[in-house]
């Protein structure tokens, strides 16, 4: 056996391999929480596409005057086409084309809401045509809701609903 030159008793590399032992272990740290943020944005990323497709189809439901007629008692539910179900009354909900580009991921609904009307009171009216004429105003109350459910996909999920009211003319005699 050959002697060390000098007193070497090989604690530098002891300290050595202490130090990248440590060294492997802070980057180790280090990755899992950098992959455990990622995952979180992900998922935020994901909720927020969600919600935007959710809105998208709750916006096209109130831009189509047609889905928000003022039919029946509070209640009065209407759903989109497709097989009768006991809690629709009318499935006649149109969507503008490419709003919803596959509709098994989407649910959505227009339902009237009471009282039957609410009376907006009378609003004085000067233009050229009539002036001094006056107009009552009634309103009528509907509840807007949609859902997405990317979650079969890896996506997120979300229900919006949204209050409407429609402001409808109609004369002071009730006309």
């Amino acid at each position: 056996m050959k002697k060390l030159p000098g007193n070497q008793t090989g604690v530098i590399l002891l300290v050595s391999l202490l130090i990248l032992l440590l060294i492997a272990i802070v980057a180790t740290t280090v990755t899992q929480t950098n992959l455990m943020q990622l995952q979180m944005a992900g998922n935020d990323e994901s909720k927020a596409d969600a919600l935007q497709r959710a809105l998208a189809v709750v916006d096209a439901l109130i831009d189509n005057a047609n889905n928000t007629p003022v039919i029946g008692e509070p209640g009065y539910r209407l759903c989109p086409p497709g097989p009768a179900t006991p809690e629709c009354d009318e499935n006649t909900l149109i969507v503008a084309s490419g709003v919803i580009p596959d509709s098994a991921e989407y649910d959505y609904y227009v339902e009237r809401m009471g009282p039957e009307e609410i009376n907006l009171g009378a609003q004085s009216r000067q233009d050229e045509d009539d002036t001094g004429s006056e107009l009552e105003y009634v309103g009528a109350v509907f509840e807007v809701g949609g859902s997405y459910d990317g979650t079969d996909r890896g996506l997120g999920a979300t229900s919006v609903v949204q209050g409407v009211m429609l402001r409808i003319r109609r004369s002071p005699q009730g006309q």
